[in-house]
């Protein structure tokens, strides 16, 4: 059990206060970019992968991988994660991993329609997107993120 005390938690917001939260990308051969989530970053499906954009940047990283994707402090501040979701896709199945165990995930369409749900087994979801089309929402208890199918 994590025990918190005020001082902790008054030390924690005063960091997250001065600091840039990044979206660290990574993959079996080290970190692939980071993306400041104030530039509101996407992760878009595409020909050649995945394609990740935030603001001026944009980077495509191959489909055959499997990425985490990790929210941390950024700006030259020590590195301290806050969550790490793994995604990974096999034609229209999209893998989540790194949630606790039945952790509910579902997705949705912009006009708010569910198209798929499912609860983490072994701190892993599967979502079948194959009815899905254009931009889908992806909810997660602790993060929800954009996909383009």
């Amino acid at each position: 059990m994590k025990r918190l005390t005020i001082l902790a938690s008054v030390a924690m917001l005063a960091a997250a206060c001065y600091a840039t939260q990044v979206v660290r990308v990574e993959c079996a051969e080290g970190v692939k970019g980071e993306f400041v989530l104030a530039d509101s970053p996407t992760v878009s499906y595409v020909a050649e992968g995945l394609q990740i954009t935030a603001g001026e940047t944009q980077v495509v990283l191959p489909a055959e991988e499997t990425y985490s994707f990790k929210i941390c402090e950024g700006a030259g501040i020590a590195d301290a994660d806050i969550q790490q979701i793994n995604i990974s896709r096999n034609g229209s199945q999209v893998e989540i991993s790194g949630l606790a165990e039945g952790a509910q995930v579902a997705a949705y369409g912009v006009d708010g329609r569910q198209i798929a749900l499912a609860r983490a087994v072994a701190g892993t979801a599967v979502l079948d997107l194959s009815s899905a089309r254009g931009v889908v929402i992806i909810s997660t208890p602790t993060m929800n993120f954009k996909i383009l199918k």
